[in-house]
């Protein structure tokens, strides 16, 4: 659980994030980082107690805006190793809708109906976010045996930072529907 600033997917700096479970417990932090070929206000780094970082970006390879606003990439890093997620064409333009490869399995995060977003890992529900709308906290709950338990992997550092991406994804289809308007 965790609750980010109105403003930490807009700014460039910003102060950590504390991610806590349930019961209190510091599980690491969410700050602002950095990834060559990542935009500096959509990238953010999750560093668990005692583990090695990951990174999360947006991707500004593309030489097209448009592109960027219709299906983005997203970046993924964690030491030497890089990982990309991609927009689901087509789902992405009703909600937000993400999947590719880390760490060797299939990846899925899709916005439910009542606003939550389910996290899928090769085909098995592993995790589900909510972001609250009044107080802001973003609440993960996953199987504590799955896959997405352990702080130090670079699934659970994903499923962390991946809301901040559902923040600015809403943000920037808010934007396209005020265009068509």
């Amino acid at each position: 659980m965790f609750r980010p600033s109105v403003l930490s997917t807009l700014i460039t700096t910003m102060k950590a994030i504390e991610v806590r479970t349930e019961t209190g417990a510091l599980v690491g932090t969410i700050s602002r980082g950095t990834i060559t070929g990542a935009k500096t206000a959509g990238t953010f780094c999750f560093e668990p107690e005692g583990a090695t970082p990951t990174t999360v970006g947006i991707g500004s390879f593309s030489r097209s805006w448009l592109k960027r606003l219709v299906r983005p990439d997203y970046l993924v890093r964690r030491g030497d190793r890089e990982d990309r997620l991609s927009d689901r064409l087509g789902e992405n333009l009703l909600y937000f809708a993400v999947d590719g490869r880390i760490d060797g399995h299939d990846y899925l995060a899709r916005q439910d109906w009542d606003d939550s977003v389910e996290v899928k890992v090769d085909g098995a529900l592993a995790a589900r976010w909510n972001i609250d709308d009044l107080s802001g906290t973003v609440t993960i709950d996953a199987d504590p045996e799955g896959m997405i338990a352990d702080p130090a992997s670079t699934l659970f550092a994903v499923t962390v930072l991946l809301p901040f991406m559902q923040m600015i994804h809403s943000d920037e289809s808010e934007l396209i529907e005020s265009i068509l308007d």
